[in-house]
């Protein structure tokens, strides 16, 4: 399955920054890395035999992933002392952590179908009703390679804090899951970073 939904994750970590240029800057850093996503599927039920007619499977499955990932980046930056404007190209290495999974697959035998399905393993599909199941825990790779581009911006608050937006998009080349038979990527066409920034200590670059 796809990504059906993408999920509200964060990182944190210190990063240094060189200035190449007036304008252009590298920055590397390490972070603690939260992802988190969702996948839907749903679809009618059948048996090797017979086609339902009525009945349905509905799959929601939530997960919440832990990296830890090194960001190496070039930013390309123009502003002043309140307001920044950037463009950045990120190339990111990530190791799993751990994760969390929930959800939940939801099965519905109608009356019109129950008396037809002989299903291995579910002898109890022969009766109309509701049924839930716990997904299968899933093993996770464990690492994660890809881009990202980000255009943004950054307001001082002081010369040391800043809020940062920038909405972009990241394609990753490696498969989420240990699995090669499933396939997903944490690829996505659009992403938004909302963040802080504070500064330790100010190097000078002129």
């Amino acid at each position: 399955m796809l990504i059906t939904e993408g999920g509200i994750g964060y990182s944190a970590g210190p990063f240094f920054e060189h200035y190449l240029s007036d304008i252009i800057k590298f920055r590397g850093g390490v972070n603690f890395d939260n992802r988190a996503f969702t996948l839907k599927d749903m679809g009618s039920i059948n048996d090797s035999i017979y086609v339902g007619k009525s009945s349905y499977f509905n799959v929601v499955e939530k997960y919440k992933i832990n990296y830890v990932t090194i960001p190496l980046s070039l930013i390309y930056s123009k502003g002043n002392d309140k307001f920044n404007f950037f463009l950045q190209a990120t190339l990111y290495y990530s190791l799993y952590l751990n994760s969390n999974q929930t959800g939940d697959i939801h099965v519905h035998i109608s009356e019109e179908d129950a008396t037809h399905f002989h299903i291995n393993n579910y002898p109890e599909f022969n009766i109309p009703g509701d049924y839930h199941f716990e997904p299968l825990e899933q093993s996770f790779s464990t690492s994660d390679i890809g881009v990202n581009m980000l255009f943004g911006c950054i307001y001082f608050i002081k010369p040391n804090l800043g809020i940062t937006f920038s909405p972009g998009f990241t394609y990753s080349f490696a498969n989420v899951w240990e699995n090669p038979e499933r396939r997903t990527t944490w690829s996505r066409l659009y992403k938004i970073n909302i963040g802080i920034i504070y500064t330790l200590k100010s190097n000078s670059h002129d």
